[in-house]
C-alpha cells in the first residue's frame, strides 16, 4: 500500500502514472478525483487500485470495501492519494510518501514505512 499525501498540484497522480508504466500497466492512467477509485490489471497478476480521498465524505464506504479485498490478494497495489483524509482505524501498512513542494518545477518526496 502507497499512501500519498501533499498539497494541490504537487505531483501524486503524475507519480501514480509513472509508477503504473514501471509495472507494465498499458492504460492511461487518470486522476479519479470524480470516479474516487480506478482498477488496473497487472501484467505479473493483481490490480493497481489507484484512489482518491480528496471527496472523502464519499469515499469511505468504498475504501473499506477496497482495503478488505486489497488485503485479500498479495499481488494488488492499493495507491492512495490525499490519504491523510483516510477515516481512522484502517489496518494501514506500507509506506507514506509526502509530498512538498521546493519551486514551481521540482519537489522533494519523503517516504515512511508504516508498520
Amino acid at each position: 500500500m502507497l499512501l500519498l499525501n501533499g498539497p494541490l498540484g504537487a505531483g501524486k497522480t503524475c507519480f501514480v502514472q509513472g509508477l503504473a508504466v514501471g509495472l507494465g500497466v498499458k492504460e492511461g492512467i487518470k486522476s479519479p478525483t470524480y470516479t474516487l477509485m480506478m482498477e488496473y490489471e497487472l501484467p505479473q497478476g493483481g490490480k493497481l487500485y489507484h484512489l482518491d480521498c480528496y471527496r472523502s465524505d464519499t469515499a469511505d464506504v468504498l475504501l473499506a470495501e477496497t482495503v478488505a479485498e486489497f488485503l485479500g490478494e498479495e499481488k494488488n497495489l492499493l495507491v492512495v492519494e490525499w490519504a491523510e483524509q483516510l477515516p481512522a482505524g484502517l489496518p494501514l501498512a506500507g509506506w507514506q510518501i509526502d509530498f512538498q513542494y521546493r519551486d514551481e518545477e521540482s519537489r522533494r518526496l519523503c517516504y515512511t514505512q508504516l508498520r
